[in-house]
């Protein structure tokens, strides 16, 4: 009766253990909505690559997702427009949230994001990525259509 015991106190502290090792804890119910409401913003242009929870993490305080934008680039020199879909990871923590594309170095992508996302507010912010890092003043660009334009990186 004694080994039974111990075998299932064992059995219990090693699922326990386990559990703690792979529980990631899920995020406050109004980030996933402020989150949905993001994605409802693009009017059918955005498509979530994996449904939630799948790309969205809670890790401490901090949230990420990731999707897919759809964004048409013109061309300053007047030639045709570009259009090309980007994925853009949203992250943040509770009350400001940073939202970056998947950026290649010296263009610019579309990025979303807000000073403080809880307001509910949505912005579309022109960065300019060198060097691989991010540039320091975004540009309020302007939402065309349920895409958004973005302009090529100025000379």
């Amino acid at each position: 009766m004694e080994k039974t015991s111990l075998k299932a106190v064992l059995f219990l502290i090693a699922v326990s253990l386990c559990s703690a090792c792979t529980y990631v804890p899920s995020p406050p119910q109004g980030i996933v909505q402020r989150m949905s409401r993001a994605q409802a913003a693009f009017k059918g242009k955005v498509e979530a690559i994996h449904p939630w929870p799948t790309t969205f993490r809670w890790y401490a305080g901090f949230y990420n997702a990731t999707f897919d934008v759809e964004c048409v680039y013109k061309n300053k020199e007047g030639g045709p427009q570009v259009t090309k879909t980007v994925t853009v990871s949203m992250f943040g923590d509770n009350g400001a949230m940073c939202s970056r594309a998947d950026v290649e170095v010296g263009e610019e992508y579309v990025v979303l994001g807000g000073d403080r996302y809880d307001t509910g507010a949505l912005k579309v912010w022109n960065v300019n990525f060198q060097s691989g890092a991010e540039a320091v003043t975004p540009h309020v660009m302007e939402q065309v259509e349920g895409a958004y334009t973005c302009e090529s990186p100025q000379a």
